[in-house]
């Protein structure tokens, strides 16, 4: 501490010896723009003789930087100028220079000792000198002896910032939407300031050199900054404000409408949709007049009201910003049916009464027209006309009428219509059946009739009788038929549904035809037929023969024996059945004397069923102008000689040929001959087996009853079918190519085939 105190006590001593002061300093003042580099002078306004000089200038590096020296004075080689950060907002420029050869020194004339260039970062800085540190040891000036001058002046340096000045928050609504318009923003005044730059979002404009700025925000305006600076023309734009802006977007044009474009009036429940919308919080409908429904989706249900008139359905997109551009869809409301008028027509009908017209007036809008009726009732159109027909089960109601169209129906028109009924069916009659043709006072009756006020009966043909109640009496004429009795209940509508009996009546035999048969004979003659044709509706036949013939039959042939006491007269017959009698026929019989009795017949007296072409002869008949052959049932042949050829048929039996002379008195007694007839086999009877069978089938088994008279049996197959046997019994082998046909079988003898 003493030596300090010597050192400086002599550097006193050494400064009072000398009696010198150091020169005044001086840091130049100076004006900048913000980030433009400028230079400070350091000056002095005084020659000294120097040996060292140390100066120091504080500044803060948070409103200007060092960059570099320059022209520092020549006289002062090697000076060393460095720039040290002491503190966070202090950095000091350290400007040192010391004589090469001590004690040397050099005359240092008033002026520049060194240039220092700096930046402006902002505001308005100062540059101080700083005699204050190191007990004032970093600003001092010395001779060559090291001994310090008296300190003098030193003069700050003042940085005047020509710059606009720091610009401040703007205000203003930050949040817009798309298509708002005069929106204020403003920012405070900014020193050194001549006009003001604005920027805006894309899509936003408005145009201002002051601190104020009205924007618009056009359709398409997005989200974005608006930022403000200053300006002016030393040094240009200044620092910027910011304000982020939020644009909402209005939502976008509504797209195409889904739905009926063609509606009725009074239709509901009507759906239409438009996709999506972007941006959209809600949806806004619009309507044509007399259709309703809300909604704030991109989906609506409507109702079309009975007055709904044609027009155009409207949707938009809506938010907070507003409404979006809309979508049309064109909507035809077709009219409803107007109420049908009254109708005209009969209000009081029968059942059963038929072609009734009705009519209602023009409907307007309607297209077609719906008819309904009561039940029972039938009759279709579709027209403002229509012809009912009443049925017999038709019943009071109501005939409505409603007018149609592609929207539907109308309100309808009824007319109250009274059926009056027609009598009920008629039950069941109760009476006689089978009858007889002649057979009378037959009653018949029928149970009461709901409704009816008479009866109506009708009877079969040849049936007589009348009556209007429930109740008739019959005759069944001789030549009445069978047929149907009917009755029906009536009434002022008509009548009600039949009831019918069908009546069998049974018949008289009709008259007899002609008899056939001998009416010239001899007596004696015997077995002489005589055949009346079929009586209709005999079931026997009564005959009747003259004094000495006899004979008996309940068909309609009988054969007649006349002994040699017969005497001429009438052969009658009429047929008979239940109820009686037919109409007789007669035949008027002439008895004359007989031939002699015949001789013997020769010829064969056996022979076979099938045979033919076999020739019998008698002797001739004394008397006789004609011959008379009888032979068996089943043999034909024909002769008037006393010769015959004879066949015999398939189904001939044994017998007796037999012939008598004739002549105009008749026939003599016959000459028989006996035929024993060899029969054929009967017909076979039915074949049982398989049918149908299939192709390939074997082995399968038919059977025929024994046939009579049969001693072998020839059986026949369809093609491609095997199988033989002579007994009532076959097997068969059905081949893959056999055809369907018939299975055949006869019995054999010696006469031939069955």
């Amino acid at each position: 501490m003493k030596k300090i105190f010597i050192i400086c006590l002599l550097s006193l001593i050494m400064q009072f010896l000398h009696g010198q002061n150091a020169p005044k300093t001086t840091a130049a003042s100076v004006s900048a723009c913000p980030n433009g580099s400028f230079n400070v002078s350091i000056t002095t306004n005084s020659a000294v003789q120097v040996g060292a000089l140390t100066l120091r200038l504080d500044f803060n590096p948070n409103l200007i930087t060092y960059n570099s020296y320059s022209n520092a004075n020549s006289l002062l080689s090697g000076i060393s100028v460095n720039s040290v950060l002491e503190s966070p907002n202090v950095r000091y420029i350290k400007i040192v220079w010391l004589v090469p050869t001590s004690p040397n020194t050099v005359n240092l004339t008033a002026g520049k000792i060194v240039d220092l260039n700096f930046t402006l970062l902002s505001g308005s800085p100062t540059i101080q000198f700083n005699n204050t540190s190191n007990f004032g040891g970093d600003c001092e000036y010395a001779n060559g002896f090291g001994v310090a001058y008296n300190d003098s002046l030193y003069v700050n340096s003042t940085i005047t910032n020509l710059g606009t000045g720091i610009t401040g928050s703007i205000s203003g609504s930050n949040s817009v939407c798309q298509g708002q318009s005069s929106v204020i923003y403003t920012v405070p005044a900014i020193s050194n300031a001549t006009s003001y730059v604005w920027t805006l979002p894309t899509g936003a404009s408005g145009t201002s050199s002051t601190n104020s700025i009205t924007v618009n925000y056009g359709a398409s305006a997005v989200s974005g900054n608006i930022t403000v600076k200053g300006y002016n023309a030393t040094c240009g734009n200044g620092s910027s404000s910011s304000l982020a802006i939020n644009v909402n977007s209005i939502p976008v044009a509504a797209g195409t409408i889904s739905g009926l474009t063609t509606v009725c009036q009074g239709q509901n429940s009507v759906t239409y949709t438009v996709p999506a919308i972007s941006n959209a919080t809600s949806y806004v409908w619009t309507l044509p007049t007399g259709a309703s429904g809300t909604s704030s989706t991109n989906s609506i249900t409507v109702n079309y009201g009975a007055s709904a008139i044609s027009g155009s359905l409207t949707v938009k997109g809506n938010n907070s910003c507003g409404d979006g551009a809309s979508s049309s869809l064109t909507i035809t409301v077709n009219p409803l049916v107007a109420a049908a008028g009254r109708i005209s027509g009969l209000t009081t009908v029968c059942q059963g009464q038929s072609s009734v017209s009705y009519t209602v007036p023009a409907i307007s809008n309607a297209t077609s027209y719906v008819w309904s009726m009561p039940t029972g009732v039938t009759g279709t159109s579709s027209t403002n006309s229509i012809i009912v027909n009443y049925g017999s089960s038709a019943v009071s109601g109501s005939i409505t009428v409603k007018g149609n169209n592609a929207c539907g129906n109308g309100a309808s028109s009824s007319l109250s219509i009274t059926v009056n009924p027609l009598p009920v069916a008629a039950g069941t009659i109760s009476g006689l059946s089978p009858v007889c043709q002649g057979q009378n006072s037959i009653t018949y009756t029928v149970p009461t009739i709901s409704n009816a006020t008479s009866y109506v009966w009708t009877l079969p043909t040849g049936a007589t009788g009348a009556s209007s109640t429930n109740s008739i009496t019959v005759n069944y004429g001789i030549s009445a038929v069978s047929g149907s009795i009917t009755v029906k209940g009536n009434n002022s509508c008509g009548d009600g549904t039949i009831s019918s009996k069908s009546i069998l009546v049974n018949p008289l035999p009709v008259a007899a035809g002609t008899i056939s048969g001998l009416s010239n004979v001899c007596q004696g003659q015997n077995s002489l037929t005589y055949t009346v044709p079929s009586i209709s509706n005999a079931t026997s036949y009564v005959w009747t023969l003259p004094t000495g013939a006899s004979g008996t039959s309940s068909t309609n042939s009988i054969t007649v024996n006349y002994n040699i006491s017969a005497l001429s007269g009438s052969i009658t017959v009429n047929g008979n059945n239940s109820c009686g009698d037919g109409v007789n026929s007669s035949l008027s019989i002439t008895v004359n004397p007989l031939p002699v009795a015949a001789g013997t017949i020769s010829g064969l007296t056996t022979v076979c069923q099938g045979q033919n072409n076999v020739t019998y002869t008698v002797p001739a008949i004394s008397n006789a102008t004609s011959y008379v052959w009888t032979l068996p049932t089943g043999v034909s042949g024909t002769s008037s000689t006393n010769s015959i050829t004879v066949n015999y048929g398939t189904s001939v039996f044994s017998g007796s040929i037999s012939v008598n002379g004739n002549n105009s008195c008749g026939d003599g007694i016959s000459s028989s001959l006996s035929i024993t007839v060899n029969p054929l086999p009967v017909a076979a009877g039915t074949i049982s087996g398989l049918s149908p069978v299939c192709q390939g089938q074997n082995s399968t088994t038919y059977t025929v009853p024994t046939i009579s008279n049969a001693t072998s049996y020839v059986w026949s197959m369809p093609t491609g079918v095997t199988g033989t046997s002579s007994t009532n019994s076959i097997a068969v082998n059905y081949g893959a190519s056999a055809v369907s046909g018939s299975i055949t079988v006869k019995g054999n003898n010696s006469c031939g085939d069955g």
